[in-house]
C-alpha cells in the first residue's frame, strides 16, 4: 500500500503551492499535482501491490525539490496579460499532425504484412491489433523508418497545436488543438501502441498550459469554463486508451471486463510499485544516457541501450515500466535525481516568469518541453523517444518563427499574423517584422 502519509502530504503540497504561485499551472504546482493524480491513480487500480511506499517517499521528495521554483512565481501587481499572434503556416502544421499520425500506422502496419486497406474495417482492425500486438512482444515488430519520421511531425504538431489555436472561432480553435492528439489515437488503434496517444495529449496539454498561463498575465484562474474542454478531451483518451487495450484481446465485445480492467489498471497504475521494487538497485551513474536516450541513441553504440525487464510486483502483477524517475536514477543516483529535478524546475520557473513578463516565445517553448515530461512522466521519460526529440525540436524552431506574444488589456484577445493586424500607421504587422 502507499504510505498513508505521503498522499496527504502531497494533496497539502499541491494546495499550498497553489496558495503561493496564485495558480494551478505554475510548473512547480503542475508537478506535485501531477504526481498526486498518479499517486491515487496506482492506489486505487492496483490496491493489493505491496511496493509502493519508497516509490511514494521518493515522489514526495521529487515534488519537494520540484517546489523550489514556486518562489519565481508571479504577483498580482506583475500581472501582463498577453495576445498570441501566429502564423497560418504554423495552423497547418499543427493541422498535419492528424494526417501524418494516421499515415504513419497505416504504413507500420503494412510493413508488419498486414493490408492497410483491410485494417480500415472494423474486423481486420481488432484482428491486425492482435497481430501487431504479437509482433511487439515477441520481437517481430517492423517499424517503417518513414513511420518513425511521420509519428516525429504528429508529435510536433501536438506541441504546436497551442501555439497554433489563435482563431476567435472556438470551434477552429477546437479542431487545431484535437488534430494531432486525434493522430496519436488513430496510431494507437491501428497498431495499439497506445504510448503514441498519451505522448501526443501530454504534449499538448503541456503546450496549452503555458500558453493559457501566458495569455492571462501568469495567475490564471481554473474555472469549470475553462476546465470542460480538459475534462472532454480526458475522457476522449481514455475512451480511445480503452478500446485499444480491448482490441489487443478480440475487441469490446469479446473481451472479459475482469480481463480489460485489470490490464488498464496496470498499464495505468504499475510504473510506481514497479518504481518502488526497483530502487536501491546498484547502479552507475551514465549522466543522461537513458533519461535523454532520444539523443544519447545517436551516439552511443547500438547495443547499449535497451528495454527493462520485467519486474514481479507481486499480487499477480508484473510490470517494465518504471517512470521517468528511474532513468533519472539510473543516469545521476537518487541524490542526484533529485537535484537534477530541483535545478531543471528552477530552469522551468525562470522561464516562466520571462514568458509571463516579457512574453518570450523562447522561455514558453522551454516551459513546455518540461511540462510534458512532468506529464508523461508516470509511464517513462517522454525523451526517451527518438521521434518525440525530433519533433519537439521541429516544433520548437517553428513556434519560434511563427508564433509571438504581445501585452493586451484583454487576455482573452487572439490575432492570427499574417491577417493584416495594422499598425497606428495603417501598416500591416506579421510574424518578423
Amino acid at each position: 500500500m502507499i504510505d498513508l502519509l505521503v498522499l496527504p502530504a502531497m494533496v497539502a503540497l499541491s494546495v499550498g503551492l497553489r496558495i503561493l504561485t496564485g495558480t494551478w499551472l505554475h510548473p512547480s504546482t503542475v508537478f506535485a499535482t501531477a504526481w498526486t493524480a498518479f499517486l491515487f491513480t496506482a492506489a486505487i487500480l492496483l490496491p493489493g501491490v505491496d511496493s509502493y511506499s519508497r516509490a511514494s517517499l521518493f515522489v514526495l521528495l521529487a515534488s519537494l525539490v520540484a517546489a523550489l521554483g514556486s518562489p519565481l512565481s508571479i504577483h498580482k501587481r506583475d500581472i501582463i496579460p498577453h495576445r498570441l499572434i501566429s502564423s497560418p503556416w504554423l495552423i497547418r502544421f499543427s493541422l498535419s499532425g492528424f494526417f501524418t499520425g494516421l499515415l504513419a500506422a497505416l504504413i507500420n502496419v503494412e510493413s508488419n504484412g498486414r493490408s492497410f486497406v483491410a485494417a480500415l474495417s472494423a474486423d481486420s482492425l481488432i484482428s491486425s491489433s492482435q497481430a501487431m500486438t504479437a509482433a511487439r512482444y515477441n520481437g517481430s515488430l517492423v517499424s517503417s523508418p518513414l513511420a518513425t519520421f511521420l509519428l516525429a511531425i504528429t508529435y510536433g504538431a501536438a506541441m504546436a497545436a497551442p501555439f497554433a489555436a489563435t482563431s476567435r472561432n472556438r470551434l477552429k480553435n477546437a479542431l487545431i488543438l484535437a488534430a494531432p492528439s486525434a493522430g496519436g489515437a488513430a496510431y494507437a488503434l491501428l497498431t495499439t501502441a497506445r504510448a503514441g496517444l498519451l505522448i501526443a495529449a501530454s504534449l499538448s496539454l503541456a503546450s496549452w498550459i503555458v500558453v493559457k498561463a501566458i495569455k492571462d498575465g501568469g495567475r490564471p484562474k481554473v474555472s469549470l469554463k475553462s476546465v470542460a474542454p480538459l475534462v472532454v478531451s480526458g475522457g476522449a483518451v481514455a475512451v480511445f486508451f480503452l478500446i485499444t487495450a480491448a482490441n489487443r484481446y478480440g475487441g469490446v465485445s469479446y473481451v472479459d471486463q475482469a480481463t480489460l480492467g485489470r490490464t488498464v489498471g496496470i498499464y495505468a497504475g504499475a510504473s510506481t510499485p514497479a518504481l518502488g521494487a526497483w530502487l536501491g538497485t546498484p547502479t552507475l551513474p551514465e549522466w543522461g544516457v537513458n533519461t535523454f536516450s532520444g539523443i544519447s541513441s545517436f551516439f552511443v553504440r547500438p547495443g547499449t541501450l535497451g528495454v527493462p525487464d520485467f519486474l514481479d510486483l507481486g499480487a499477480d502483477v508484473s510490470s517494465n515500466v518504471f517512470t521517468a524517475f528511474r532513468p533519472l536514477v539510473e543516469d545521476f543516483t537518487e541524490p542526484g535525481a533529485l537535484a537534477f529535478i530541483g535545478i531543471v524546475s528552477l530552469i522551468a520557473a525562470y522561464g516562466y516568469r520571462r514568458a509571463v513578463l516579457q512574453g518570450k516565445t523562447a522561455a514558453a517553448v522551454l516551459v513546455s518541453a518540461w511540462m510534458s515530461f512532468v506529464l508523461f512522466s508516470q509511464s517513462a521519460s517522454i525523451f526517451t523517444f527518438t521521434n518525440v526529440v525530433v519533433g519537439v525540436l521541429v516544433s520548437s524552431v517553428l513556434i519560434c518563427r511563427l508564433a509571438r506574444f504581445e501585452e493586451s488589456e484583454n487576455a482573452d484577445e487572439t490575432l492570427s499574423a499574417y491577417a493584416h493586424a495594422t499598425t497606428d500607421k495603417g501598416k500591416s504587422q506579421t510574424v518578423g517584422s
